[in-house]
């Protein structure tokens, strides 16, 4: 994301930019959230927050970078915990708004793809040909940085 690696904090209290070009590196604020679980994204080449709580997860995003600039809430949809499911964040959002999202399955403790229609408002749980147990899912993003 535009030429920089970004981290949360150790107690979520704001975001870490460093900036590889510029050798340099700048603190970026949080959005205005319910102080709940933190995770850091990437969503159409932009940094994202996903905010976990109990009963919800709220997506957002700074389409435009630096600190001066606002975070927007793309989404807000229900945790499934009433299904046995807890939400993780997203990793996708398609052309017609459709979420990706990871979820942790409570009674397995393995991780679920679910899709979210945010017109809709409906979820839905792929089924796989085969049982993929202990799937991680994760979204590469090419980078000529070595790990």
């Amino acid at each position: 994301m535009s030429g920089t690696l970004n981290w949360l904090e150790s107690d979520d209290s704001r975001i870490l930019s460093l900036d590889l070009e510029k050798e340099s590196y700048q603190q970026l604020l949080l959005p205005d959230y319910g102080k709940d679980s933190l995770n850091l994204g990437l969503l159409r080449d932009c940094l994202c927050v996903f905010e976990v709580s109990d009963m919800l997860l709220d997506v957002w995003i700074k389409k435009e970078y630096g600190n001066e600039k606002p975070w927007t809430k793309l989404y807000t949809f229900p945790n499934m915990q009433h299904r046995g499911f807890i939400s993780y964040n997203a990793l996708y959002i398609s052309e017609d708004d459709q979420l990706l999202v990871d979820f942790y399955d409570l009674e397995s403790w393995c991780m679920k793809l679910v899709i979210y229609d945010s017109k809709t408002g409906t979820l839905n749980i792929p089924e796989f040909l085969k049982n993929y147990e202990r799937m991680y899912p994760i979204v590469y993003i090419e980078s000529l940085i070595s790990p």
